[in-house]
């Protein structure tokens, strides 16, 4: 149980380095067409924290569910995962609206960091699969 712990936060950390690259691309962009200020980069980091956060609660109830289903607990696996599916969204959801009536961050770079999410996590998919090999 500890070990898949260690392994929720190496796919974290690693998640949260992608982040900050595609994060760092998007401020690069944004500053190429001289639109880069201070809502932009307030709305780039805390899409990047909600990212980050989003895939820390995933990683971390997947963990949990494997372990119920180890267990013998299929169902209760399935249960953790669809719940922490919707409570993750719904928050996600709630801070987009907050950030969006906020007007304090642009909404955009706000929303940028979310789509890297997929993109992210085939990179560490792929990279992790071959590292195993080896």
């Amino acid at each position: 149980m500890l070990e898949s712990r260690k392994i929720v936060l190496r796919q974290s950390a690693l998640f949260l380095v992608g982040e900050l690259l595609g994060v760092a691309v998007m401020f690069g962009v944004y500053a190429l067409l001289q639109k880069l200020n201070a809502p932009v980069v307030l709305g780039g980091a805390l899409g990047c924290i909600i990212a980050v956060l989003n895939f820390f609660f995933m990683a971390l109830y997947a963990s949990i569910a494997a372990d119920k289903a180890i267990n013998q607990d299929v169902a209760g696996g399935q249960r953790v995962m669809r719940i922490s599916q919707l409570v993750r969204y719904v928050l996600m959801f709630g801070a987009l609206i907050v950030i969006g009536v906020s007007k304090k961050c642009d909404l955009i770079a706000t929303v940028i960091p979310l789509l890297l999410f997929r993109p992210i996590v085939s990179v560490i998919a792929f990279f992790g699969k071959s590292g195993e090999s080896g």
